[in-house]
């Protein structure tokens, strides 16, 4: 089993956003590969995908990216 996790601020607003790359990348290979229907979990959103047996589980968390850093507890240098 892998993780993919995509990186975005979630909403309308910021679907065509050059920082909402991930949620864009994950988006095409969910669909591309007929994921399963997004689900809310983990504080986001996850599809599921099996590619030659093996299972792949793709996350969006639906939080700002600066509330998700926070959220990790990652050093104050890293949110700027």
């Amino acid at each position: 089993m892998k993780l993919f996790v995509g990186l975005g601020n979630p909403g309308e607003n910021y679907s065509k956003n050059r920082h909402n790359i991930g949620f864009m990348i994950v988006d095409a290979i969910v669909n591309h590969y007929g994921g399963s229907a997004w689900k809310k979990k983990f504080q986001g959103v996850v599809s599921e995908v099996t590619l030659q047996k093996e299972k792949i589980i793709f996350l969006e968390f639906i939080i700002f990216i600066y509330y998700m850093m926070v959220f990790m507890k990652l050093p104050q240098q890293t949110m700027h």
